[in-house]
């Protein structure tokens, strides 16, 4: 029987082969030991070298695994990586994404089984701006429940930038949710319903590189049309969410309903970008109404940038009427406001 690791990276692969060495490099140079941590990459449908890339790597280094999966979904891909992981902790990587070297290493006594999950912070790189080479140290900035995470801090959107203990998702039973896009934003808010003991440092070890093409940045109207379902859908699912706590925990039901209401500028690009019938845009509108009525949260400073996004959601909803004039411009209006907004 194989000895545990303490760290599996998973690393879902899927036609990224012209991103996919500069990944797995990166997670190769973290100063730890090759029996102290393992990649697994799992394929789910690659049609170009991408699969003979991950078989390179398999022979070179101890430490990694490949895990076919057949044509399946991002979702599942990380759901199989859990399941094959041995390590006590798991993190995700994205194929088009890197880690700063070192950062394990840095990261690796946080993960000694007192916590849950350890929150680490990325680097937002766009065009040609440079990643991080090596981790920016931090501090301790927080040891709570994640229900109290979550009051403090409002919702997350991404997988990655966490270690999660694995006996904590096989047990809760927690998996990512397949057939929807921004999966992940589902996924970390199940995590810390289920209220894990959560270590937060300040310290940026990731790479998030935005690249044209890649699923959440692509622009088409098939696709917009696909984000704007799962965007509406997260915002049913999680106000109802917000709706159990009204009485409980009223603090932790307004962070939910404020995080959504930062969220509604991304829904009406998206939205604007799809072309949506008139009457579907409208109905639309209304599901998301209640949210663009909140104040900002006086805790968390809203940017001017921000701000204005907002600003142009709420003329909209009030003035429908000019929603297909303005699908063509401001889109990239809204791009522009929320590049710059974007945090984990």
């Amino acid at each position: 029987m194989l000895m545990n690791k303490s760290i599996s990276v998973i690393i879902p692969v899927c036609n990224v082969a012209a991103w996919l060495e500069r990944c797995i490099t990166s997670v190769l140079r973290q100063g730890l030991e090759e029996s102290e941590y393992e990649i697994i990459l799992v394929d789910f449908g690659s049609t170009d070298n991408s699969l003979e890339i991950c078989r390179q790597y398999e022979q070179k280094a101890r430490c990694v695994r490949v895990v076919p999966e057949g044509k399946t979904s991002l979702a599942d891909a990380r759901n199989k990586g859990v399941l094959a992981a041995q390590g006590d902790y798991i993190c995700f990587v994205d194929a088009d994404d890197t880690l700063a070297s070192g950062s394990l290493r840095r990261l690796i006594p946080y993960a000694d089984g007192r916590y849950d999950l350890v929150r680490y912070w990325s680097k937002l790189v766009y065009g040609k701006e440079k990643p991080l080479d090596a981790f920016e140290d931090g501090n301790v900035l927080f040891t709570e429940g994640g229900l109290a995470y979550m009051r403090r801090f409002g919702l997350e959107t991404f997988c990655w930038c966490w270690l999660y203990k694995r006996s904590f998702l096989l047990e809760n039973d927690l998996k990512f949710y397949p057939g929807i896009y921004g999966e992940d934003f589902r996924f970390i808010t199940d995590v810390l319903l289920k209220d894990p003991l959560v270590l937060s440092t300040s310290i940026r070890s990731y790479n998030y590189i935005i690249r044209k093409g890649s699923l959440s940045t692509k622009r088409s109207c098939m696709n917009s049309r696909i984000w704007t379902d799962s965007i509406l859908d997260n915002f049913k699912h999680f106000s109802g969410i917000s709706e159990t706590f009204r009485t409980t925990d009223p603090v932790l039901s307004d962070r939910f309903m404020r995080s959504l209401r930062d969220r509604v500028p991304n829904l009406f690009a998206h939205m604007l970008k799809a072309r949506l019938p008139e009457d579907e845009f409208k109905k639309n509108v209304e599901i998301c109404r209640d949210f663009m009525t909140l104040p900002p949260d006086p805790s968390r400073p809203e940017g001017k940038k921000m701000s204005l996004a907002l600003s142009a959601c709420r003329f909209l909803s009030a003035h429908p009427a000019m929603y297909p004039l303005t699908s063509f411009f401001l889109p990239a209006c809204f791009r522009f406001l929320l590049q710059t907004t974007h945090e984990p």
